[in-house]
């Protein structure tokens, strides 16, 4: 093999050693990029009242006049799949800040003293010390959530269409575009009690 022909195939033999090192956010053309986050400080900001991680899983530490926010450092994909599982310990409020770009954001959040689902327009003022983000609520679903119990969680963003899931099943489905929400973004956690999430992932499609 000449030296040329060595030169060449260089870009490839990193690619391969970056994959053989475990080197995360690395998008690939065969398959879908796969985000695990490992620690707190190196892909989250933190908005108010603290979040930990221990052993893969975050808990936050809010209460009614704290909010806890946990913000992405990056940004999401422009399509993308986002999964957990979730336990609302305490507290009545766990949302997903989606697509959150400068003070706007698509709320998909649990509310368990209404027991729905909602998806509503979001507002993130990092000036408010006690309630950094909420907004409008748009729309909303019935379902049963209860303190203390795990439930899986996913959000589908494809075409302009955001999905999201509760237990596997579709819960509420609506163009952002049409809506007149944010369509890319950085992904956000929010809880105004004690949460636990595990198992995140997010995937680009």
């Amino acid at each position: 093999m000449n030296l040329k022909t060595l030169k060449s195939l260089w870009p490839f033999a990193v690619l391969l050693i970056a994959a053989s090192c475990g080197v995360e956010n690395l998008y690939r053309q065969t398959e879908p990029m796969v985000v695990v986050y490992r620690s707190i400080e190196s892909y989250w900001e933190q908005i108010n009242a603290d979040w930990t991680m221990k052993d893969g899983m975050f808990e936050s530490h809010g209460r009614t006049d704290d909010w806890a926010i946990l913000l992405s450092k990056e940004t999401l994909p422009a399509e993308f799949e986002v999964e957990m599982m979730v336990n609302m310990v305490e507290g009545e409020l766990f949302e997903l800040m989606v697509n959150t770009q400068h003070q706007k954001y698509v709320r998909a959040y649990l509310y368990t003293t209404e027991q729905n689902a909602h998806l509503g327009k979001g507002e993130l003022d990092r000036n408010n010390i006690k309630r950094p983000g909420g907004g409008k609520t748009l729309f909303s679903q019935d379902l049963v959530i209860e303190n203390g119990k795990w439930y899986e969680l996913k959000a589908r963003y494809e075409a302009g269409v955001f999905t999201f899931y509760f237990e596997g099943e579709k819960a509420l489905e609506y163009s952002l575009v049409e809506l007149g929400l944010s369509t890319s973004g950085k992904l956000g956690l929010l809880s105004n009690g004690n949460t636990l999430v595990k198992d995140l992932k997010i995937s680009a499609l």
